[in-house]
């Protein structure tokens, strides 16, 4: 008996290679996906997963969102995506059609961030999977 493979697939979006989690995509984005396996494929090992979109948009990086921000001067920045703290900068890629609400603030209007050292900028992004709208008479503070 064979194994399964420890290796994981290729995966492809809109023909472009995903070197990423290809955690924020948005499925109602999705327009097909095709899944060659193993022996059939080129990529032996594990397969391959083809995905095409229905905006043929190729996913966005968090340089790609923060190059957009007015106000974001800071080299460093943190990005925390529904909450999370985003350590893979680098790797990361966000489905434009899920993100909901994108906010550029400064490390020293969030309280919960330690203070001291070098100032830093903070991109709070919200996506359709995680995004809670405020309720009628829920107040916000900032």
């Amino acid at each position: 008996m064979r194994s399964k493979s420890t290796f994981p697939p290729a995966i492809y979006i809109d023909a472009q290679r995903a070197d990423f989690p290809i955690t924020y995509l948005d499925p109602e984005n999705v327009e097909s996906v095709w899944v060659v396996k193993g022996e059939d494929s080129i990529n032996k090992k594990s397969g391959i997963i083809y995905i095409t979109t229905k905006n043929h948009l190729p996913p966005l990086t968090l340089a790609d969102i923060s190059r957009g921000q007015p106000g974001l001067k800071e080299k460093n920045v943190l990005y925390i995506i529904d909450d999370k703290m985003i350590t893979d900068t680098i790797n990361v890629r966000i489905d434009s059609s899920i993100i909901v609400r994108i906010e550029a603030v400064h490390s020293a209007d969030i309280p919960y961030l330690v203070k001291g050292g070098e100032p830093f900028g903070v991109l709070l992004i919200s996506t359709k999977i995680n995004f809670k709208k405020p309720e009628k008479d829920q107040i916000r503070l900032q």
